[in-house]
């Protein structure tokens, strides 16, 4: 069963001296989500839009599925803010630009 992204966002990786990464992102790989309402990490699949690979500093248009709970996906709005990590190490920041699914709806 194939999931679908439940939004798209716009996502600017920190550069290699932030994230101390100097090699190139790969699309569709996992990378855990920090939303701003909550103190833990979701984790999700991230699919560029326009391109296979981004760089440190990169600015990418994104295709987010998170896998979480119904409650969660509640929360999420259009302009929320957010970080995301590989394993432990933050290497970006986020925002969303549009809700996909129509599942759920922001309180």
């Amino acid at each position: 069963m194939e999931n679908k992204p439940h939004f798209t966002a716009l996502l600017t990786y920190l550069n290699e001296e932030e994230s101390g990464k100097s090699t190139p992102y790969l699309n569709g790989t996992r990378a855990g989500f920090l939303f701003s309402y909550q103190n833990k990490i979701v984790f999700g699949n991230k699919n560029f839009t326009e391109q296979d690979l981004v760089y440190p500093s990169d600015i990418v248009k994104t295709e987010i599925t998170l896998f979480t709970n119904i409650a969660t996906l509640n929360k999420i709005y259009v302009g929320l803010d957010f970080d995301f990590f590989e394993g432990d190490v933050l290497i970006g920041k986020g925002i969303i630009t549009k809700l996909l699914d129509s599942d759920f709806v922001a309180e």
